[in-house]
């Protein structure tokens, strides 16, 4: 994955020496890490807000560097957190810690 998000940031960002492209990625890493941190966080709490405002997170920080799986998977989360429908929120996040550990 880490090769399509390059390839991504290369072409969509113009980003094309590789220490910047590292120091982006790896904050990226970072981000992830704390973002699903806070919707494990959220859907335990059952707080559809916090859940809602992490996966919007989760979802902006992904688009904005190539990582669609990601971004549609945080998506799914957004929506059902913003209906309150938190059940549909397992199977999305399920996937996003799986293509966690691809990254």
């Amino acid at each position: 994955m880490k090769d399509l998000i390059r390839e991504y940031v290369k072409l969509n960002l113009g980003i094309d020496d590789n220490e910047t492209f590292e120091l982006l990625y790896e904050n990226y890493l970072e981000t992830v890490a704390d973002c699903i941190g806070k919707i494990e966080k959220a859907l335990n709490e059952k707080n559809a807000v916090e859940l809602r405002y992490a996966a919007h997170a989760l979802k902006g920080c992904s688009a904005n560097i190539g990582a669609e799986d990601i971004r549609r998977a945080s998506y799914d989360i957004e929506m059902a957190a913003k209906n309150e429908n938190l059940e549909l929120c397992t199977t999305p996040f399920e996937e996003v810690k799986g293509l966690q550990k691809r990254l």
